[in-house]
């Protein structure tokens, strides 16, 4: 026994020990498909693992998680169950291709690939495809990557490039993109322009633009300078306008806005917008010209003004004196002298009186016409009822004889200067008081309406009024519409009310009716409640 337990011994031994390996091989490969597996479940992308048929007999977590279905419904499942029907021959022609020559390869990142999911939508995705060689025969592990928002950004990308493409191609302002080296040299060259800059510079084409050094399109080279190195200092330039020239020699104005920048591989650069602002600046210099040209009638103005002024004091005080000489010589002639003469030299006296007083009129109201033009506002508020009851007032007194009913609306008030506000109601008043003459009774009103947001203001008699169709000719000075004899008066009333108004920044009109009486209607420009 003891012979044959020696004899059996090693055997025993020898398969005691491949016993022992065996365990421990499997123990190694059940850990190895543990990790395998582990590898799968963490995995951030669809892995399958199909067979020579393309039959599917893994799918991991992420892969069921993307298609929407589970592993045990796509095991021994074709894998072009998982591509869209217009997919589906070019992916099994792919993977014939894999299992003919079998090696590490990716598909998708050029070719539009997409996945199916189980509920028919799709998704971008790119696809590997690698060799797996195990007791099962030849398998392809394929690993499906969801670029769904990669695709996306790319689209967004591309869709932003091509609106910047258009906005420099359309953009009416010039662009361009000049290369630019570390030191301030004439060495830069353009690197690309776009249509409006190539435009701008009558150059015809791009590439005729393309090859100009951007130095010889500056009219003055210190503004040049200028602009280098204040760029280099500063990183941009924005808004300077300097002289530019084309290349067919025209100079012309224009302003421009400069950036540096960097690209990804260090290399500085420069972009800039070029605006033609040659016709504003034009109008520019137009304006300053008319400034100038303002500035010189205004003194020119002021000028006159003064000599009108003395003029004005010479009318008053050198013609005065002889029409007063007139006046009175032709008085005590008449009260003296008056009997020997007969009826036509009375006459011709009395005429030669009146026109002397005339004249002195006349001169009075072209001196308080004068006085209005060279008068400066003094705005204040103004009682506009107070006064026209004062100037009512005065004109009773002047002929106590005559009847006539004032209608001023109380409360009436405006801001503007007191005295010539006076004024205009004056020339007014007097005109309403001179064309009531005769009428029984005589009525003048005097009040304000509104009419949106302006006041207008109006003085209305029942006079005998005027025809309409000479209306245009009222406020002229030394214009008549009806017979001195009549009606005496200058004719410089109505002007000197223009003047007025006209200077308070309002309009004056009139509205009438021959035989039935006029209305005029004032409004003031700074006219604030007071």
């Amino acid at each position: 026994f003891a012979a044959l337990a020696l004899a059996v011994l090693p055997g025993a031994l020898a398969l005691a020990h491949f016993q022992i390996g065996r365990r421990r091989n499997l123990a190694r490969l059940r850990a190895s498909e543990a990790r395998f597996r582990d590898v799968l479940a963490a995995a951030p992308d669809a892995i399958l693992i199909l067979d020579e048929g393309g039959r599917i007999r893994l799918i991991n977590a992420r892969g069921e998680e993307w298609f929407g279905y589970r592993n045990a419904e796509l095991v021994g499942q074709p894998a072009e169950v998982l591509a869209p029907e217009r997919l589906r021959e070019r992916y099994r022609k792919l993977r014939e291709e894999h299992f003919s020559a079998p090696r590490m390869r990716s598909l998708g990142a050029d070719a539009r690939l997409a996945g199916r999911r189980s509920d028919g939508s799709e998704f971008a995705v790119e696809l590997s495809l690698a060799p797996l060689n195990n007791d099962e025969g030849a398998q392809v592990i394929a690993v499906v990557r969801d670029v769904t928002e990669r695709r996306a950004l790319e689209r967004a990308r591309e869709e932003a490039q091509t609106r910047y493409r258009q906005l420099f191609d359309n953009l009416p302002l010039g662009v361009f993109r000049s290369s630019l080296s570390e030191r301030l040299a004439d060495d830069r060259r353009f690197l690309e322009v776009n249509p409006a800059l190539v435009t701008l510079f009558d150059a015809g084409c791009a590439e005729r633009l393309l090859a100009c050094p951007p130095a010889q399109l500056y009219a003055d080279d210190q503004e040049r300078a200028a602009l280098v190195a204040e760029l280099f200092a500063l990183g941009a330039v924005t808004g300077r306008e300097l002289r530019m020239v084309s290349l067919s020699g025209r100079v012309f104005d224009a302003r421009m806005s400069v950036v540096t920048r960097r690209d990804s591989g260090g290399n500085r650069f420069v972009d800039g917008v070029i605006e033609d602002v040659s016709a504003r600046c034009a109008a520019e210099r137009d304006r300053d010209r008319a400034a100038e040209e303002v500035l010189r009638k205004a003194a020119a103005l002021e000028t006159a003004n003064r000599e009108l002024e003395s003029f004005s004091y010479s009318v008053s005080h050198d013609l005065r004196a002889p029409l007063r000489a007139m006046d009175g010589f032709s008085r005590i002639l008449e009260q003296e002298y008056g009997e020997r003469l007969d009826d036509s030299g009375r006459d011709y006296l009395g005429r030669v009186r009146g026109a002397a007083q005339h004249m002195a009129a006349l001169i009075d109201d072209l001196l308080k016409l004068a006085r209005v033009a060279r008068s400066e506002l003094q705005l204040c508020a103004v009682d506009l009822s107070g006064l026209a009851a004062e100037l009512a007032a005065a004109l009773d007194e002047r002929e106590p004889g005559r009847e006539v009913r004032w209608h001023i609306e109380p409360g009436l008030r405006a801001r503007g200067d007191a005295r010539l506000l006076r004024v205009a109601l004056d020339n007014l008043f007097d005109n309403a008081w001179k064309f009531t003459r005769g009428r029984q009774p005589a009525e003048v009103f005097f009040g304000c309406r509104a009419r949106g947001q302006t006041m207008v203001y109006y003085v209305r008699d029942n006079g005998v009024g005027f025809d309409m169709a000479y209306a245009d000719k009222l406020f002229g000075a030394f214009q008549r519409l009806h017979d001195p004899a009549e009606f005496p008066g200058t004719g410089v009333g109505l002007a000197t009310v223009q003047r007025v108004i006209g200077k308070h920044g309002g309009r004056v009109w009139a509205e009438a009716e021959a035989d039935r009486g006029a209305a005029f209607y004032f409004t003031l420009g700074m006219q604030e409640a007071a």
